[in-house]
Formats: structure tokens, C-alpha cells, sequence
């Protein structure tokens, strides 16, 4: 080794080992304990915190509770529902098959109104003319009164 280097490893040695073992000292807390006054505000520091951990875990039994409860309900509204669903499919078919039916009965009738005029269509008769016929006789045995209004005849007989 050189002089130089043996020198300056001496050297540094007999500074920092004091050096650190003051920032050591200071640094960190003493062993032998605290002040009795921060032992009672650490101890009353952890049971605060051990009351607050025990109804943070009694609210959080409660909250879980609740969403089973709702968890539950909402799977009884889900299967309700689904019933419901399943009931209206049924119905939807069933209408469905109706339409169909209804569908085939109207074609068919279609078909044979098509049919049927065209079978029993007669041949056209020779053209006659058309003459009116007698009218009734509506008073018999020559009951006919006067007039043909009986009604205004009497209105006017009474204001004569």
C-alpha cells in the first residue's frame, strides 16, 4: 500500500466513525423507552384505533348484511321475472300458431271466392227491357180517403 492511501483510510476512518455514531444517536429513538406522558397518548393512540377497526368491522357485518338481503330479493324479483317471461313466450306462440290458422282459413276462403263465382257464374240471360210493375193496391174495395194527406185535411178543417 501506498503511504498516501493508508494516510487517507486513517484519516476517514477516525472522522466518520465518530460522524455516525452521532447521527445514529440522534437519529433514532432511545431504547430504554419513552416519556411515561407518550406512553399513555401511544397506548390511548392504539385502543382508539382498535374501537375503530372493531365498528369499522360491525358496520361493515351490518352494510354486508343489507346487500345479502337486497342480493336476495333482487334474485327472487329475477326468477319472478324470468317466469313471467317464460309465460309470456308461451302466450306469444300460441298467438302466433292463432295468427297462422287464421292466415290459412283466410287464404282458403280467398281461394274459393275466387272459385266459386267463376263455376257458378250463370250464362247472361237475353236482354229484356225492364218494365215496372203494378203498383199494390193499397186501399182495397175503395177505401181510399180524399186525400192523400188525411192528416193535413183534418188540420185544415179544424182552422176553417
Amino acid at each position: 500500500m501506498r503511504p498516501r492511501f493508508s494516510s487517507g483510510l486513517v484519516l476517514g476512518l477516525a472522522i466518520g466513525m465518530p460522524v455516525g455514531a452521532l447521527l445514529v444517536l440522534f437519529a433514532l429513538p432511545p431504547r430504554g423507552g419513552a416519556d411515561p406522558e407518550q406512553e399513555q397518548a401511544i397506548a390511548a393512540l392504539r385502543s382508539d384505533v382498535s374501537v375503530l377497526l372493531e365498528k369499522n368491522a360491525q358496520a361493515g357485518d351490518a352494510v354486508g348484511s343489507q346487500l345479502r338481503e337486497a342480493l336476495g330479493q333482487l334474485a327472487q324479483e329475477r326468477e319472478q321475472t324470468q317466469a313471467k317471461l317464460a309465460q309470456f313466450d308461451e302466450l306469444a306462440a300460441k298467438v302466433s300458431a292463432n295468427l297462422a290458422r287464421i292466415e290459412t282459413r283466410i287464404e282458403a276462403l280467398d281461394r274459393q271466392a275466387r272459385v266459386a263465382p267463376q263455376a257458378a257464374a250463370p250464362a247472361p240471360a237475353p236482354a229484356q227491357p225492364l218494365v215496372p210493375a203494378p203498383a199494390p193496391d193499397r186501399y182495397p174495395e175503395r177505401t181510399q180517403p180524399e186525400s192523400d194527406f188525411p192528416r193535413e185535411r183534418r188540420y185544415d178543417d179544424r182552422w176553417e
